[in-house]
């Protein structure tokens, strides 16, 4: 959560339509300001979160896919 005002900040948004982030990022603040650019926040709640977000199952699967594809190949590099 430290992190993401100065990557949101440094970062280039303009194409994006939707904001695909992990679990560590469910956070009311960063929804907002996600939010307030005329974004889509694609965030899983956490466990023990009090309000739960919108669930977009289908986006979330994609940002899963490309993880675990990342993993992979930092498993066969090592």
């Amino acid at each position: 959560m430290k992190l993401f005002p100065r990557l949101w900040k440094t970062a280039d948004w303009r194409d994006s339509q939707y904001i695909v982030t992990d679990k560590g990022y469910d956070y009311s603040a960063v929804r907002q300001v996600i939010r307030q650019t005329g974004k889509i926040p694609v965030i899983p709640g956490r466990n023990n979160t009090v309000v739960p977000g919108v669930r977009d199952v289908l986006r979330y699967k994609t940002r899963a896919a490309i993880e675990r594809l990342f993993a992979q190949v930092k498993k066969i590099n090592a």
